[in-house]
């Protein structure tokens, strides 16, 4: 099983056990696999918080002016279901933590999972 890591404690990650929430990844994941949900993986203070399943997979472009392939851009109301005020808040957060030239040229990953009691 993999690890999912996660830099924040992020609200979302307090679901139940059977609740959904999403993120976003370059990394190729697949439905149905289960990931270990971890905080602060590369670190003294690494925590292992639960399992989940990716139960959904859909491509988002990340950068605001992008290819005209049919692949949508996150919304506002996928933004703020990620934990972040509003979508230019993730926009701005996604360009701090990742190469400019990857957003440009790759949509990531919406991944759905639903937190396994």
């Amino acid at each position: 099983m993999r690890e999912m890591s996660f830099s924040q404690h992020w609200a979302k990650l307090e679901v139940p056990g059977g609740g959904l929430f999403t993120t976003f990844r370059f990394t190729d994941w697949f439905i149905g696999e289960h990931a270990l949900v971890v905080l602060h993986a590369r670190t003294k203070v690494r925590q292992a918080l639960f399992v989940a399943e990716i139960v959904a997979k859909e491509p988002r472009w990340m950068y605001i002016l992008h290819p005209l392939d049919g692949t949508p851009r996150v919304s506002e109301e996928e933004a703020q279901a990620d934990g972040f005020e509003d979508a230019v808040a993730m926009w701005k957060w996604l360009y701090d933590h990742y190469p400019l030239e990857r957003l440009y040229k790759e949509p990531m990953n919406k991944l759905t999972l639903r937190r396994i009691p």
